[in-house]
């Protein structure tokens, strides 16, 4: 059928606008159902050329749509109706905006008469994410006067601007008159489409998206004798990846691999240090002593690390990264370049020579005698040696989507180094307890993969309508649910010592357990009592057609004494 034709001014519009961002190979779209989004809803059901994801929780789509975005790097289009149902996309947008994710917003609305008269489900969505998207555009109720070019032209923009470095949310806001439904009896159209026919014709994007380029001349300094550090914070895709290994190969550096670098588990370079977390503890590294850190990527979960930068001497903290901000929490940030990873480390190539390997090797000695130590460990029943195993045996080429507070710390302090090739994502932009399941389920769809999916018994209750987005996916999730009853993040902190308000005002245990979740979704379900019968049943979930639930009950404090322990063994053995 021919974009001229049309039920009604609404079909046409919502038509046009789906189908130019399906020229820019924008096809996957998370819906939420609701009456005001009906055109929009009605042109992408229609259309066979898109990828549609239905979820009835406004909140879990957009974290669905950010996970796919995490996965492909192309940006997931949401679609809801007016009213509060936009405002549940709010904390996904923030997260987006913060580790630069593109996706792109579309809200239903009502027309201009139904606002500020007390019409239902009306709120004023003009620029309703404020500052949390890099653009916004309205488009006003279609109808006899409607301007396609001047749409076209400003669609155009807003996706070369979502998709322009550093990515992020753009929102557009789609105001709507009666009737809403698209009926058989189609119009011609052609009078209000005589200025975009050329586009009609040509099956190409109104605008041609251009790729930003961006002046990568680096001419920073470094000392070749100063021991320097190679700070991985987390990457995005597997170029940048296998840049980082030869960069760091060639200049013999040695690399403090975050877990979300995706390092750790797709590489065993020996330049990888990937117990600098622990090694830190034993103070081996002098932090009077001068230091070079050139950091490559997004930030960092180990507060260990940025404390150990806080204090030491730092002569040169160089920063390579694709995203709105540079790393610089500590403010011993030097220099910072933003574009393209591979590109700015190939400049910066040009720039500097091998670093003596007297460091490097000191790193190598003390990573390995952390290994041996650590490895000791590993069959303890606590959430080290879970998550160690984990890493372990997750199969090749799948990845690991991992919730905030401990889940991802533990990981990131013990996770064993593989070359399994698989990744380590998760939604540390703003480190909330927001949306895991959802996301993980979108990586899942982006990735086309398999995977594991690493969350504590809180995140899960936040997030538990996203079930329902596990059920219907396509591609299986083992969920390994740490279940040590609260917030156990909390006992690492000061509060902890308060005993008259920690346990209710901050570790809020629930004191539930989960099979009958698995049982209301139809999934398998373990309920695990040792580290031996983790990795068997773990092995055996990562082979099933379907999700499945491994629940852990673990003891509130004993993964608190098992870290205490091992931090007591380091300091003695190095």
């Amino acid at each position: 059928m021919s974009l001229s034709q049309a039920s009604s001014f609404n079909e046409l519009l919502t038509n046009i606008l789906i189908e130019e961002l399906h020229r820019n190979k924008i096809d996957n779209y998370f819906i939420s159902p609701g009456s005001r989004s009906t055109p929009l809803t009605s042109s992408v059901a229609c259309n066979k050329k898109l990828t549609k994801h239905i979820h009835f929780d406004e909140r879990g789509a957009a974290f669905a749509a950010l996970g796919y975005a995490r996965a492909t790097g192309k940006a997931g289009v949401l679609i809801c109706t007016s009213g509060s149902a936009g405002a549940n996309y709010y904390p996904a947008v923030c997260e987006a905006t913060a580790d630069s994710v593109p996706m792109i917003i579309i809200t239903a609305d009502r027309p201009p008469e139904l606002h500020n008269v007390l019409a239902n489900q009306t709120l004023n969505q003009q620029n309703m994410f404020g500052e949390q998207v890099k653009t916004f555009y309205n488009i006003e109720p279609p109808d006899k006067n409607i301007l396609l070019k001047e749409i076209l032209l400003n669609v155009s923009s807003l996706i070369q601007k979502s998709l322009a470095n550093p990515v992020g949310p753009v929102h557009i806001n789609c105001m709507f008159r009666e009737p809403l439904v698209h009926t058989k009896r189609k119009k011609d159209f052609s009078k209000n489409t005589i200025t975009v026919q050329d586009w009609i014709i040509s099956e190409k994007p109104f605008v041609k998206i251009k790729q930003t380029k961006t002046n990568f001349s680096i001419d920073s300094k470094f000392n070749n004798k100063i021991p320097t550090i190679l700070i991985v914070g987390a990457l995005k895709t597997k170029k940048e990846s296998k840049a980082v290994m030869r960069f760091a190969e060639k200049f013999n550096l040695p690399v403090f691999p975050d877990i979300r670098s995706s390092l750790r588990l797709s590489n065993e370079s020996r330049n990888l240090i990937s117990f600098y977390d622990q090694i830190l503890l034993t103070k081996m590294l002098k932090t009077d002593s001068a230091y070079q850190v050139i950091h490559v990527g997004g930030n960092i979960v180990s507060k260990r690390l940025l404390q150990f930068i806080e204090k030491s001497k730092i002569a040169n903290y160089f920063v390579l990264h694709n995203s709105l901000h540079g790393y610089n929490p500590h403010h011993k940030m030097t220099e910072n370049k933003t574009g393209s990873i591979v590109k700015l480390l190939q400049e910066l190539s040009k720039n500097i020579q091998p670093f003596e390997t007297k460091f490097l090797n000191f790193m190598k000695s003390c990573n390995e005698k952390v290994n041996r130590l650590i490895l000791q460990h590993d069959y303890t029943f606590t959430e080290i040696a879970i998550t160690r195993q984990l890493s372990q045996s997750a199969v090749k080429n799948s990845f690991i989507y991992t919730a905030n507070s401990l889940s991802v710390r533990l990981l990131d302090m013990f996770a064993d180094v593989s070359d399994k090739n698989n990744r380590v994502i998760a939604n540390r932009g703003l480190s909330g307890i927001d949306g895991t399941i959802a996301s993980s389920v979108g990586f899942a769809i982006g990735s086309k993969k398999r995977g594991t999916l690493l969350i504590g018994d809180l995140a899960f209750l936040h997030d538990i309508n996203s079930m329902s987005l596990v059920k219907k996916s396509d591609y299986p999730l083992v969920i390994v649910l740490l279940n040590n009853n609260g917030g156990k993040i909390f006992s690492y902190l000061p509060i902890a010592k308060e005993k008259e308000i920690f346990t209710d005002y901050f570790d809020t245990p629930q004191d539930m357990i989960f099979e009958s979740t698995a049982k209301q979704y139809d999934l398998p379900y373990y309920f695990i009592s040792s580290t031996r019968q983790f990795k068997e049943i773990y092995q055996k979930a990562q082979k099933l057609n379907q999700s499945s639930i491994i629940e852990i009950a673990l003891q509130d404090s004993e993964v608190l004494k098992e870290q205490k322990k091992i931090e007591n063994e380091l300091k003695k053995f190095i």
